[in-house]
């Protein structure tokens, strides 16, 4: 098979090149803001490669939910029982627009810019991940079950050394946080509007429109993504 190795750096380049496994490939995208000097780095995966990864996988094929459904706690159907995703009324409402027998695929992200270092420096790291709406919760919150998965991580520039304001260098971290996003959705807006054919878990082909559903983050976080003064 190939597969011996003589040390660790062997067995490494084993593992990375030879044995067949579903990875996705990472990349590397530079940024610069008008007006700063600073170039920002954003590592990534290519998002729909993510999502479709996600969908297609066969361990999933039979937890998958590619619909809405209305669930009651009562036999008068009065009293709407809310657990999932896909029993609210986003769904439902979004199921209307698109054309029938359309699969959505609600786009789950998530970030969370946290410090990796004490008393030696503020070193932070700014993972963001994704999930699909599709998945039950117990799945995407188990890390072993990797029903979540590392889209990549956002720059931490500070952009304190140029001379900036307070404010107008907090500014350019609030603008670099969403271009470095808007570049991630890129690939999703044509397939949010055409619809892009993916072969599910279980084995059926749909017609997917991956929509971005949800954002988790803290109260700080969530006033950055929505654009609301903290």
């Amino acid at each position: 098979l190939g597969l011996s190795f003589r040390n660790c750096n062997e067995l490494n380049n084993i593992i990375d090149d030879q044995l067949p496994v579903r990875s996705l490939k990472w990349h590397r995208t530079e940024f610069r803001l008008q007006d700063t000097e600073e170039t920002a780095v954003l590592w990534h995966r290519n998002l729909l490669d993510a999502v479709q990864l996600l969908f297609e996988e066969p361990r999933f094929g039979k937890v998958l939910v590619f619909g809405p459904e209305k669930h009651y706690i009562d036999e008068a159907k009065e009293y709407r029982l809310l657990l999932e995703m896909w029993t609210g009324n986003w769904w439902w409402r979004l199921q209307t627009q698109l054309p029938a027998g359309a699969t959505i695929i609600p786009l789950i992200l998530g970030s969370d810019k946290a410090l990796l270092t004490q008393h030696s420096g503020d070193c932070y790291g700014y993972p963001i991940y994704v999930s699909i709406g599709n998945l039950p919760k117990a799945i995407r919150r188990t890390p072993s079950q990797r029903g979540t998965l590392l889209l990549g991580y956002l720059p931490t520039n500070k952009f304190d050394s140029m001379g900036l304001s307070e404010e107008s260098a907090k500014l350019a971290r609030h603008r670099l946080f969403h271009r470095c996003v808007s570049y991630l959705l890129k690939d999703t807006i044509p397939a949010a509007k055409d619809g892009i054919l993916w072969t599910a878990g279980d084995g059926l082909v749909r017609r997917c429109y991956p929509i971005l559903g949800a954002w988790m983050a803290d109260y700080p976080e969530q006033c950055l993504v929505t654009c609301t003064r903290y």
